[in-house]
């Protein structure tokens, strides 16, 4: 059985939602005693939005623990104090995937189907040039 992974909703009030939906992770830091050795530190990261991945986020590392300004419409959030106001809402994303890693997965599974699909439509022959 996969392990479950930390979730937590918090409020936080921005042009596009107000609650956003982060997951506990464990990030490297480097500290300062006996010659700057890297150690494991717990932090909250934000969940991207399903359609990132054909930009970037497909993997737990690469989430911010900030929610970056101007790109708040990139991360799981819900308007109105209401958590399963939108289709996927917050609380059904918790309950589809219990273990974060599997969203990766899958996020990097529709990254590749897109990624092959794009280098077919740029394979094919250009239809509208003529040959003389």
């Amino acid at each position: 059985m996969s392990q479950k992974t930390e979730y937590r909703i918090i409020n936080l009030r921005t042009y596009i939602g107000d609650k956003y939906l982060q997951f506990k992770s464990k990030k490297k830091v480097r500290c300062f005693p006996k010659f700057w050795k890297k150690k494991e530190e717990l932090c909250w990261r934000f969940i991207p939005q399903e359609n990132t991945y054909i930009i970037e986020y497909i993997d737990e590392n690469d989430c911010p623990t900030y929610l970056p300004s101007g790109r708040e419409h990139r991360y799981l959030h819900c308007f109105h104090n209401h958590e399963d106001y939108s289709i996927g809402g917050l609380t059904p994303f918790i309950k589809k995937f219990p273990n974060i890693n599997d969203y990766f997965t899958e996020l990097r599974q529709k990254r590749d189907n897109y990624l092959a699909e794009e280098e077919v439509i740029n394979s094919a022959p250009d239809i509208y040039t003529t040959s003389e």
